[in-house]
């Protein structure tokens, strides 16, 4: 009875943003304690570095002599440390209005440097190689313990040979994903057994921190597909929180691109770095070449300069030339265009610096490995404790003359740790989660639709589905501007939040197309797995111009054992799009090929002549030569109206089979109609059912 269409290629696999981990080994010594940069427990941490006029360190330096402002307002600075690799630090402690304490020795500290090559050129490969080389063979470095690997092998090597760090990394930086490197310098007694055993829980460690990354980056990755490198960034940073003392990112790229779009996650990003204790250092690895990228970034800018002028001084009743009509997006676009600005703005947010415009960089490592041998922690309490999502401004000044400072610039006060918040806007969706009762301003849909089950896992696909008319659209010039913010959470009883996702969504309409925008609605997909467990799975939506917010909450079980037959969700579909051109593979399960199924959520009423377009996979059992059999069954309160036994393709070369089938509504007369998915193989029978009406 239903026409069928056959099912689309489904092939899937994980991929990360970047292309890849940053894995980094960690030096043979016993665990440092976790880092103290926590906002929400008042204490603060900076690690600040300090040069004279020639460029050298400044390793004298009193507490008294250093001030930390935040927004403009001086800080309490509790303590002062200079660390210096290799030796023992000294620490002083400072209390207002009295003299420091006498210094105190600290353990011997250890340094993180990971290195990151993203994307680069083959002719930009050899510049990025020979400067990395210069870094590990800078004077400064020594006793150094290297991990090194290609991002897609999901694996690193262990060695203390920098010339094989060279090849690696090399190979690496060859695959045009991001690879990674770790370098830290290793303490005495590297070669004893406590050492050794040392070693184990830190590379455990380690391991855990790559994984973790690797999950984080994924997950951000898919909110913006293919789109920036920033993701990987902020997923590094956000992971390297656990690890204590200061942490470098030496980074690799050809530029990196800032759209309006990608703002928030660019300064959540720097934000997540001066948390984690995370100074970065870009080196723009086209060298010399970026001199034509600046030329026409000026001239743009000059054209734009030349457009407003003739704004100011025409009277009017001339004609508008288009450098005129497009002046301000022309310095918008110089602004973007200038992919090494966003470079240096990234370094110099962290308290790194950017390395460019040479084709020899050794000057510049060296100075990236002078900071790294010599710097200030200083600690203060910050004045003012709320958790607000604000961003904070940070500034250092140093009273001695003649001097110039590396520090960080800012961050936001957001509840610190795994598991919370990862961007500022966040924090109101979170509150609207945890109030009682929970807000409902307007109406939505959410749904989290099964798929496949893979060994003890289940995976699902969260929708969340809200009419674009519930989000306030506020008129400026020509054209309509809303807000919106989504957020899902998965929550155990015992383990709390285990896997949560959000996505922020500016949207901007020429005013003729604003009603007709407003007639649709706004689609939130997340794909992810549970272990089996009862768990809350809780949504919230958020129109950021009126601070208006609705929440909903259903539970999820995931079963202890897997049936041997599968069938995911029978779900209607809304429409289907074609995936952005350049998109990363995903393991998105409504993904088939280079087509993304948009779901539908609810029951839909089908007009004349409208036919109800449905879409299944089938995960037929193992050790069976019994083919599978799909029944397609149309039921009106209850009753029978008709039944369809589609063949089914044979699996993909995972196991599944997706299928989509269309029920036509010609000779359907009105009511609730139910479409029962029944799935037969040998004595194993799984069904799923759907509701629409006419």
């Amino acid at each position: 009875m239903f026409p069928e269409r056959r099912s689309l290629p489904a092939g899937l696999l994980l991929v990360l943003a970047l292309g890849g981990s940053a894995r980094a080994q960690a030096p043979r010594e016993k665990p440092a304690s976790p880092p103290t940069f926590r906002v929400d427990t008042g204490v603060v941490m900076l690690d600040v570095v300090v040069r004279d006029k020639k460029g050298r360190l400044v390793r004298d330096l009193r507490p008294d002599e250093i001030q930390v402002f935040e927004d403009g307002a001086r800080q309490e600075i509790t303590a002062v440390r200079f660390v210096e690799t290799g030796r023992e630090s000294v620490t002083a402690t400072a209390t207002a209005g009295a003299p420091a304490a006498p210094a105190r020795p600290e353990p011997k500290q250890i340094n993180l440097v990971t290195l990151l090559f993203d994307q680069l050129a083959t002719e930009v490969r050899i510049i990025a190689r020979k400067a990395a080389l210069d870094f590990l063979g800078a004077d400064h470095r020594t006793d150094l313990w290297i991990s090194t690997g290609a991002a897609h092998a999901g694996r690193t090597d262990l060695t203390a040979e920098a010339g094989r760090v060279g090849r690696e990394g090399d190979a690496a930086a060859s695959q045009g994903d991001l690879a990674a490197a770790g370098i830290a310098a290793a303490g005495e007694g590297a070669g004893s057994a406590g050492a050794a055993a040392g070693a184990a829980a830190r590379d455990a460690a380690f391991a855990q921190i790559e994984q973790n990354t690797l999950d984080m980056t994924d997950r951000l990755e898919r909110q913006l597909q293919g789109e920036s490198s920033i993701f990987g960034l902020l997923a590094l940073a956000n992971q390297q929180q656990r690890l204590a003392g200061r942490k470098t990112i030496l980074y690799f790229s050809e530029g990196l691109q800032v759209t309006s779009r990608l703002e928030q996650v660019f300064r959540s990003a720097v934000s997540e770095a001066n948390r984690a204790n995370v100074s970065v250092y870009s080196v723009d690895a086209r060298g010399l070449n970026t001199a034509n990228q600046l030329i026409g970034q000026q001239q743009r800018v000059e054209r734009a300069q030349r457009a407003v002028q003739r704004q100011q001084m025409s009277r009017g009743g001339v004609a508008v030339t288009p450098d005129e009509v497009m002046a301000g997006e022309t310095v918008e676009e110089s602004l973007r265009v200038n992919t090494q600005g966003t470079l240096a703005d990234l370094a110099e947010s962290t308290g790194g610096f950017l390395i460019a415009n040479s084709n020899d960089m050794k000057a510049g490592m060296d100075r990236v490995a002078g900071d790294i041998v010599g710097y200030y922690e200083v600690t203060y309490a910050p004045a003012r404790v709320e958790v607000n999502g604000k961003f904070r401004a940070l500034s250092v000044k140093v009273a001695r003359g003649g001097t110039t400072v590396q520090a960080r610039k800012g961050y936001f006060a957001v509840p610190a740790g795994e598991g919370t918040v990862t961007f500022p806007y966040e924090l109101s969706l979170l509150s609207a989660l945890r109030a009682d009762p929970v807000p409902h301003d307007f109406d939505f849909r959410s749904s989290a639709l099964r798929f496949e089950r893979v060994g003890e896992r289940q995976q699902y696909t969260v929708v969340m589905e809200v009419p674009l008319r519930s989000f306030s659209f506020q008129k400026e010039g020509g054209t309509y501007k809303a807000h919106f913010s989504f957020m899902a959470v998965l929550r155990h009883p015992t383990q709390g939040v285990v896997q949560k996702f959000s996505q922020d969504s500016p949207v901007e309409v020429p005013a003729e197309k604003k009603d007709a925008v407003t007639r649709g609605n706004a689609i939130f997909t997340r794909s992810f797995s549970l272990a089996p467990g009862r768990y809350t799975l809780e949504t919230a939506a958020l129109d950021e111009n009126t601070k208006k917010t609705s929440v909903r909450k259903a539970v999820l079980v995931v079963t202890k054992m897997a049936p041997p037959l599968g069938l995911s969700s029978l779900t209607i579909i809304k429409r289907t799009e074609p995936v952005n051109p350049g998109a990363l593979e995903s393991d998105d399960a409504l993904r088939l090929g280079q087509t993304r199924i948009v779901p539908l959520l609810g029951e839909p009423t089908l007009a004349a002549g409208e036919g109800l377009p449905l879409f299944l996979v089938a995960y037929p059992a193992a050790g069976t030569s019994d083919k599978p059999e799909l029944t397609l069954a149309l039921l009106r309160e209850g009753a029978l109206v008709a039944r369809s036994s589609p063949e089914l393709p044979a699996p993909d070369d995972r196991g599944r089979i997706a299928y989509i089938a269309t029920i036509p509504s010609t000779g359907l007369t009105a009511g609730r109609y139910e479409v029962r998915a029944i799935l037969r193989q040998g004595a194993f029978v799984t069904e799923e059912t759907t509701f629409f009406n006419k």
